[in-house]
């Protein structure tokens, strides 16, 4: 019999697959379930042995299938045994925990590779260049934001108020270098002219709208 919060643990982030149990929880890059930063198989096996193990022990999977925490699967290895156990034994699922089933094994150089993760890279892929187009879009808004200005969209632009999309223009700028100076604090000004207190500060020290301000 098994605790009652392995019992738990189970029944409610488990599905049974043949004589495995495989894990419906997080599951990480590699195939292994997951508990936190922590293998769902090795909390499994900790908890029916009543054991704390380190790195250097590891959980092997004698079905193969790294998704399954069914503890009569699971056997604990020394590195080098487990390494062995890996070269010998020709597996049957691949690292994500799909079956190399005729349909999903596709032959490649040096051996087999698995379908559905090929199909899953290859849409990861087709993903990227829109998710990286936003990302360095969101970077390029932030960046003119800090400095009072709003992004120009063909990434070019002219200083003070020869940029038609500046927040502030000369007569601003000055008012804010006096009254900084003068010591009103950077949040006040901040909030008066719409801009951040890191523009504000850069405009008081000098470092923008220099060219067009008195020192």
């Amino acid at each position: 019999m098994y605790s009652p919060k392995l019992t738990e643990l189970l029944a409610t982030r488990t599905k049974p697959d043949g004589d495995c149990l495989i894990w419906t929880g997080a599951i990480a890059k590699n195939g292994y379930g997951m508990v936190g930063n922590k293998g769902a198989h090795r909390i499994v096996y900790e908890a029916v042995h009543g054991v704390v193990l380190d790195r250097r022990q590891h959980v092997h999977h004698a079905c193969e299938v790294r998704p399954c925490v069914n503890p009569a699967h699971l056997e604990l290895l020394t590195i080098n045994e487990h390494m062995t156990e890996h070269r010998t034994i020709n597996g049957t699922h691949c690292k994500r925990g799909h079956e190399f089933t005729p349909e999903n094994t596709k032959q490649v150089p040096g051996g087999r590779a698995c379908r559905a993760c090929r199909n899953m890279n290859a849409r990861v892929a087709e993903r990227k260049p829109e998710r990286m187009a936003k990302a360095n879009d969101a970077r390029r808004r932030l960046y003119w934001s800090k400095r009072g200005m709003t992004a120009p969209p063909d990434g070019n632009l002219k200083a003070g108020e020869r940029n038609g999309r500046a927040l502030l223009n000369a007569t601003a700028a000055a008012a804010i270098k006096s009254r900084r100076l003068s010591g009103e604090t950077l949040a006040q000004l901040a909030a008066e002219y719409g801009v951040s207190k890191t523009t504000v500060s850069k405009i008081a020290t000098g470092k923008l709208w220099a060219s067009t301000l008195d020192t």
